[in-house]
């Protein structure tokens, strides 16, 4: 078997500071499963208590090691010695994103009455991700980030004992590799950790913000200054960074502070956030000594940042800010916990669907060559239609409609529950950053009848629900799937399911599998106890706008088989469909 296993040792010196050793022992033996993952690998360090190497803050009784840059360096190449672990996108192999400003050599700090010189040379800024890069499917996405404020090392030793579970050979570890990317940028403001560490005395202008470049701006905090393009090197380097690993979009992100001069620690979410899969199951394994609490977030900190539309869109962002009496092994125990809710979110895999023939559609259409209803008495109008012989297995031998700018079908379909609906159809198109409808009862504008829609926009696909006609957040659902290649010119079976009753059940199936959690966003939860019973037509390739349902934002992609039931069909009867369509459903209902 192969261990892993770090050595810190004290160096004498303050500013010699802290340096870590490591020494790696490996053997030939195979590993001992299918993912590559010795069982008994072993990331987390051996170290001295040097309780004095941290500065001491006024007012703060954390006992806990400095954590230097040269530590983040030597964990970070460490771990991209593993195969789960890679460089990001942003990165190079040693996973540099690049480099900080630092303190110009030679400017002397004026600072408090006092003078001096600092010696702060650039430094690198790093960014790695944990995953299987083998493991296939839709992945969930999470940005981990410490480092923000200099003087605060708990965040970064709770984010490496996170980080030494996610990399370990735990079978929860390997199971979250396979289901979701962590994204990890372990220092964010390397240059304040080395100024506090080395710059200049206790007390001052370094104990909170630190960098040079925000001392010669005037600017006084690291989290309070993301949203400033262009104005700070190390955030420009870390925001670009992000947005081109995770292709600008993630589920859920951490932002590590903590311990002084936090007595009882939390960690941190606005109300939404608190509402998310991953906060409940966060609270019901209640992180050490930390309690959860509700706040909002204002501009420029990291946490705000990374939920806006020029961040990175998360549904939820949080911030740790454990106690002040962490020690070493508190911390670890920690960002083990942090980790294990994510796996919680995610649950063991799914049991394999099995086919099952489901009943005939109250109404259906597999657009071959025009809008004619393959089940039901339903009138169907093409406008401007066009045809291609592009169309999935399933439809072998037949045609889809084309649906691009001017094209649109509208049909009249037999639906008359409000609450019961399932809706299944097979689409191919390219990727679009606005929203391009599929098909729904979607008819916006001065009547206001909308009920569902399925929606293409920002290479995933989106169920719309709504209870009133209206698009108030606090009367509609919205699913989006996690999955960020849907639309890639290659056909995808979407469907979902609604059950009414209380809050409404919504179930949403890619290629025949239930979308669930981890790999399932909310953006928005409300109360749907029922649907809205909308007039409108169903629309296939656009949305109705207005009294004379004017088709707006044209789905620019193929589209087939579109079937819809006053019924919520089983998952296995969605999965059939999505090997079968509806070719065999007449002759096996018969």
């Amino acid at each position: 078997m192969s261990r892993y296993r770090f050595v810190l040792l004290r160096q004498c010196g303050w500013r010699a500071g802290l340096l870590l050793l490591f020494a790696i022992y490996a053997s030939s033996d195979a590993p001992a499963n299918g993912s590559g993952v010795a069982d008994d690998v072993d990331l987390t360090y051996e170290y001295e208590e040097i309780w004095d190497y941290v500065p001491n803050v006024e007012g703060c009784k954390c006992k806990i090691p400095a954590y230097t840059v040269e530590m983040k360096a030597r964990h970070t190449q460490v771990l991209l010695a593993l195969p789960w672990v890679q460089p990001t996108a942003s990165a190079d192999e040693r996973g540099v994103l690049g480099r900080s400003h630092g303190w110009p050599a030679g400017k002397k700090l004026e600072y408090d009455g006092k003078t001096f010189e600092p010696d702060v040379p650039p430094q690198d800024i790093f960014g790695y991700q944990i995953t299987n890069p083998d493991a296939e499917g839709p992945k969930m996405h999470v940005v981990l980030a410490s480092g923000n404020h200099p003087h605060e090392h708990m965040g970064c030793w709770v984010l490496e004992g996170m980080v030494n579970f996610l990399a370990g050979g735990d079978p929860r570890a390997k199971a979250l590799r396979d289901k979701a990317v962590f994204f990890v940028y372990p220092m964010v403001n390397p240059d304040g950790r080395v100024f506090h560490l080395h710059g200049v005395p206790r007390y001052t202008y370094a104990r909170f913000a630190g960098s040079p470049e925000l001392y010669a701006a005037g600017v006084a905090n690291h989290n309070r200054v993301w949203n400033t393009a262009g104005r700070f090197r190390s955030i420009d380097v870390v925001t670009a960074a992000m947005k081109k690993d995770t292709g600008g979009r993630a589920d859920y992100a951490w932002d590590f502070h903590g311990g002084c001069p936090h007595d009882p620690g939390d960690w941190r979410a606005t109300a939404e956030g608190m509402n998310s899969d991953y906060a409940v199951a966060l609270r019901a394994r209640s992180l050490p000594t930390c309690r959860p609490r509700t706040m909002g977030i204002g501009p420029g900190r990291l946490r705000h940042w990374v939920m806006q539309e020029e961040g990175l869109s998360v549904p939820a962002s949080f911030t740790h800010e454990p106690s002040m009496h962490y020690d070493r092994e508190l911390a670890a125990e920690a960002g083990k916990t942090l980790a294990l809710a994510f796996y919680d979110v995610l649950g063991p895999p799914p049991p394999p669907p099995v086919a099952v023939m489901p009943p005939e559609p109250t109404s259906a259409w597999d657009f071959d060559g025009d809008a004619a209803p393959r089940f039901g008495e339903v009138a169907g109008t093409a406008t401007k239609a066009a045809w291609s012989t592009d169309v999935p297995p399933a439809y072998d031998g037949k045609r889809s409609f084309d649906n691009a700018t001017g094209r649109h079908v509208d049909l009249d379909a037999n639906l008359t529950s409000t609450d019961a609906l399932t809706v299944s159809v097979w689409a191919k198109g390219p990727p679009a950053d606005s929203n391009r409808y599929i098909v729904g009862q979607w008819w916006s504008g001065a009547p206001n009848q909308r009920s569902w829609a399925i929606v293409a926009r920002e290479g995933r696909f989106q169920v719309w629900l709504s209870s009133d006609g209206t698009w108030d957040s606090g009367k509609r659902v919205v699913y989006k799937s996690a999955k960020s290649d849907v639309w890639d010119d290659t056909w995808r079976h979407l469907a979902f399911t609604y059950e009414g009753g209380g809050s409404g059940t919504l179930r949403v199936f890619l290629g025949g599998v239930e979308l669930t959690r981890g790999n399932l966003l909310r953006e928005h939860v409300a109360s749907v106890p029922s649907l809205y019973r909308s007039e409108g037509v169903v629309r296939v390739g656009a949305r109705a706008h207005g009294a004379d349902r004017n088709p707006l934002d044209y789905f620019d992609g193929l589209t087939v088989g579109l079937a819809l039931w006053d019924a919520v069909l089983s998952p296995d009867q969605i999965f059939w469909l999505s090997q079968n369509g509806m070719a065999a459903i007449s002759e096996g209902n018969r």
